[in-house]
C-alpha cells in the first residue's frame, strides 16, 4: 500500500514502537517524500541518514522511535538527541505529510518525552518551522510552549576570489589542521559558553562532524592573533534537493568574547564566504538566533537577508 489515502487509516493500523535495523529504508523513503513535498533539506541518501545514526551519544534502537503500518511502513518518527549539559533533550520528528494525525503525533511525543526523561533530561524543545501551523498547534495541545524564534538567512552568491589580505596587525587566518579539533573544540566552547541553546561539545564529537559528507577540515577557517585563536568560520558544501545548485551554510561562526567590537566576525566570515564562492555555492545559507542583534547586523552588512524561520517550543519533564 502506498502513502497516498494513508491517512483516513491510520488509526486503525499505526503502531509506536522503538527503531529496528529493517526500518532504515523506510526512514530513508520518508526523508525523500518530506524533501519533495516542502523542499526543505533532509537526508535524501543513505549514507547521509547512515550517518545521522552513527553520531555519538546517539543510539537509533533506544532513541529512535517510529510510527508504523501492519506492512511496516514507516509514517512518522522522532528522534531523541542528549543535551544533559544544559539539561534538555532535543526532539527531531519527521511525519508525512499525508498523515497528519493528531493521536499519531501525540503517541510519537509522549514515547520521545519518556526516552528523555530517562536520560536524565529536564526539558523536551522541538524545533518547528514558523509556518507549520499544524504541528504548532499539535505541540501547544501536548504542554509544549514557543520560548525562542531563530532566522534562516541566504545570500545569494557572486564569483569571488580568496580574500589575500589575511595578515594585519599580527592576525592570520587559515583552514583548520588535521590534529587540531581540540583546540577547535576548546574556542567554540569559550565563542559559546552561556549561549541560549548550546550545549558544549566534545573533540569526539567535532572530530565525527568534521568527517561527514558535507563537511571538511578546508571549510574551516580559523584566525589568530600572535598566534592565539580568536575567532573561526566552519562552512559546510552541499548539493540542492530538487535543483542539483551547489549551495553553502555557514555552519557556526565564533569569536572569543575578549576580541569582540574588532570586527574579527567581518574578517573570518569573508574568508569562509570566498571558500564557498570557490566550491561553486550558488547561495549560502546560515541560521541565527532572532535575539543575537549584534550577529544579525554582521550577517546582514554581509548582505544575508531572511527567508524562513523557525520556533523552539519547550516541555517541562517531572
Amino acid at each position: 500500500m502506498a502513502l497516498s489515502g494513508l491517512r483516513k487509516t491510520m488509526n486503525a493500523r499505526w503502531s509506536v514502537r522503538p527503531y529496528g535495523e529493517t526500518d532504515f529504508d523506510g526512514c530513508l523513503h520518508l526523508n525523500e517524500e518530506a524533501a519533495r513535498a516542502w523542499r526543505r533539506h533532509h537526508c535524501t541518501s543513505a549514507e547521509s541518514l547512515a550517518e545521522r545514526h552513527r553520531h555519538p551519544n546517539f543510539c537509533p534502537e533506544t532513541d529512535l522511535f517510529v510510527a508504523t503500518q501492519g506492512d511496516g511502513m514507516v509514517a512518522a518518527y522522532v528522534e531523541v538527541r542528549p543535551e544533559l549539559d544544559i539539561g534538555r533533550a532535543v526532539l527531531w520528528y519527521l511525519v508525512h505529510h499525508e498523515c497528519l494525525d493528531e493521536d499519531l503525533v501525540s503517541c510519537l511525543l509522549d514515547r520521545a518525552c519518556d526516552r528523555a526523561a530517562g536520560m536524565g533530561a529536564s526539558s523536551a524543545h522541538v524545533n518547528v518551522p514558523e509556518d507549520d501551523d499544524w504541528m504548532r498547534t499539535a505541540l501547544a495541545s501536548h504542554e509544549f510552549v514557543p520560548i525562542r524564534r531563530f532566522l534562516e538567512l541566504r545570500l545569494k552568491m557572486r564569483p569571488a576570489r580568496r580574500s589575500e589580505a589575511l595578515r594585519d596587525r599580527g592576525l592570520t587566518c587559515r583552514c583548520l589542521q588535521r590534529g587540531e579539533e581540540a583546540e577547535l573544540v576548546e574556542l567554540q566552547n569559550r565563542c559559546f559558553s552561556g549561549t541560549w541553546g548550546y550545549n558544549p561539545t566534545t573533540t569526539e564529537e567535532v572530530t565525527y562532524r568534521l568527517n561527514l559528507g558535507d563537511c571538511s577540515h578546508d571549510g574551516v577557517f580559523v584566525l589568530r592573533e600572535r598566534g592565539e585563536p580568536v575567532a573561526y568560520c566552519w562552512t559546510t558544501a552541499e548539493v540542492g534537493p530538487s535543483e542539483g545548485l551547489g549551495f553553502g551554510r555557514v555552519y557556526m561562526i565564533g569569536v572569543d568574547p575578549a576580541r569582540r567590537g574588532h570586527r574579527l566576525g567581518t574578517r573570518v566570515l569573508r574568508v569562509g564566504l570566498s571558500y564557498l564562492a570557490e566550491k561553486g555555492a550558488r547561495s549560502v545559507e546560515l541560521t541565527v538566533d532572532a535575539e543575537n542583534l549584534e550577529a544579525r547586523r554582521l550577517y546582514e552588512s554581509a548582505g544575508f537577508r531572511p527567508c524562513t524561520a523557525g520556533l523552539w517550543y519547550e516541555r517541562r519533564i517531572t
